[in-house]
């Protein structure tokens, strides 16, 4: 697959898909004014007048949602402000609306999906409305326009709201006291981090460990029982194999690692893979959050057994 994107990489509707209500979410992105700024997706001109966008590459349409903006960890919403104050161009932040059973990829920090309906520009108030915790980003990149970039003070006024504000909002959500789904982003949030940690004590390459952190628990239907929920996952990585390939700049065979690891999280206790026996532990390790404390005896690698019996201590 090409990894450069063709100018065409986007398509515009006049009209806007039809969408069931129960299937809708909202999802916000920012544009470089009237082009979009991801280089490697679909640089390209943005239609502002069209009502519905789809994606002409297995790469998709990228946006975030509120969540992950309240989150703290969306560096794409901070660095939509950063790039405009580096680059002295503006910026317009845009909500959309998606069809869930067309978004194939999230996590801490992105949507990506196929296509979506085009609702409008927000405006910087209707912003702060949103995401209060960013007033005084907001605030001080308005000031920046205001000067049209010209001002040191300004601009060094702006990225100290950004510094400050990034450090109250970005913590890694802690276990309990948590208003998302048990499966939601900050349980992929702590397996991420889990999976780190035992990569890097146990020297061991953690490519797949990002995308098996979102995407394990990515085809779940319920919170419950769901025995089928990790060949699903197994599947739509198939599925979006071109996607996963160029995103997290894995080989075919890690792709087949990560399959392997999202299908038998649940039903194999240790594989042949170091890699994916560390990603099983990784999601166990975070069982505390259903209120089960991991038994080391059911850990896939040693050190993993060892962080289990501590908790059990």
């Amino acid at each position: 697959m090409e990894t450069t994107a063709t100018v065409n990489s986007l398509e515009f509707f006049a009209e806007p898909f039809n969408i069931a209500p129960e299937n809708k979410i909202t999802v916000y992105r920012y544009n470089d004014d009237f082009t979009t700024p991801f280089h490697h997706v679909n640089r390209t001109l943005w239609n502002y007048d069209a009502k519905a966008v789809r994606a002409l590459t297995p790469l998709g349409v990228y946006g975030f949602s509120g969540e992950q903006v309240r989150l703290g960890r969306c560096n794409y919403f901070f660095n939509a402000f950063s790039d405009s104050v580096q680059l002295k161009s503006p910026i317009r932040i845009l909500q959309l609306e998606v069809d869930k059973n067309k978004v194939f990829y999230s996590d801490d920090m992105e949507f990506v999906f196929t296509e979506a309906n085009i609702i409008g520009v927000l405006t910087w108030d209707e912003l702060k409305k949103l995401f209060p915790a960013y007033t005084e980003v907001i605030d001080t990149y308005n000031e920046v326009l205001a000067t049209n970039y010209s001002q040191d003070s300004t601009r060094a006024k702006f990225y100290q709201a950004v510094d400050v504000t990034r450090r109250l909002c970005n913590a890694i959500p802690a276990i309990g006291g948590e208003t998302t789904e048990i499966h939601g982003i900050t349980h992929g949030i702590r397996v991420e981090r889990n999976g780190y940690m035992l990569c890097q004590l146990m020297g061991v390459d953690g490519r797949i460990v990002r995308p098996f952190a979102y995407s394990h628990d990515f085809c779940r239907l319920n919170d419950g029982t769901d025995p089928g929920h990790g060949l699903r996952a197994a599947n739509h990585i198939e599925l979006h194999r071109e996607f996963y390939k160029y995103h997290f700049g894995i080989s075919d065979t890690e792709v087949d690692l990560l399959k392997y690891a999202c299908q038998h999280h649940t039903d194999l206790l240790k594989s042949d893979y170091e890699i994916v026996n560390i990603c099983f532990d990784a999601d166990r390790l975070d069982l505390t959050r259903v209120g089960t404390v991991p038994d080391p005896n059911y850990m896939a690698t040693t050190l993993g057994g060892i962080y289990a019996a501590t908790l059990q201590r």
